[in-house]
């Protein structure tokens, strides 16, 4: 190799970018806190902001091993967990993890097994905060 001392600095400089393979896909992440960021070709399957009604459901088909939900409220760990559900083949699907990053709550399902499977996300607003609660993108990588 050419210049083998470039080489080795060069790599060993990434800015604080860690990359990785987990759970089988190509991953990367900036900084020792954040959460690991899959590479390759999201798929969007929704994408809401202020929902015109309280209640609603929102149907898709899977196509990836993994769902990531973003949204402005705490449906994960708050007294409305109940009313966020991720339906998929008439099974309620538990997320696996969910960060929180300033107001933005993402929550990571593994749908391996579902793809290509009719799915739902049940939205009931009915008792939440005003002007909270109401954007909702739906990922698949």
């Amino acid at each position: 190799m050419l210049f083998p001392f470039l080489y080795n600095e060069k790599n060993s400089n990434l800015g604080g970018y860690q990359f990785d393979t987990i759970d089988g896909v190509p991953s990367f992440k900036a900084g020792a806190d954040a959460v690991w960021v899959p590479l390759g070709s999201p798929e969007v399957y929704y994408a809401q902001y202020s929902f015109p009604a309280n209640q609603g459901t929102i149907t898709f088909t899977p196509k990836k091993a993994c769902l990531w939900l973003m949204t402005n409220g705490d449906w994960f760990s708050s007294q409305y967990q109940a009313q966020l559900k991720l339906q998929i083949n008439d099974i309620t699907v538990p997320f696996a993890s969910f960060k929180k990053y300033n107001n933005c709550y993402i929550a990571k399902y593994d749908t391996k097994q579902y793809i290509n499977s009719a799915a739902s996300l049940v939205v009931d607003r009915t008792y939440v905060a005003a002007n909270a609660y109401n954007y909702i993108i739906l990922l698949g990588v």
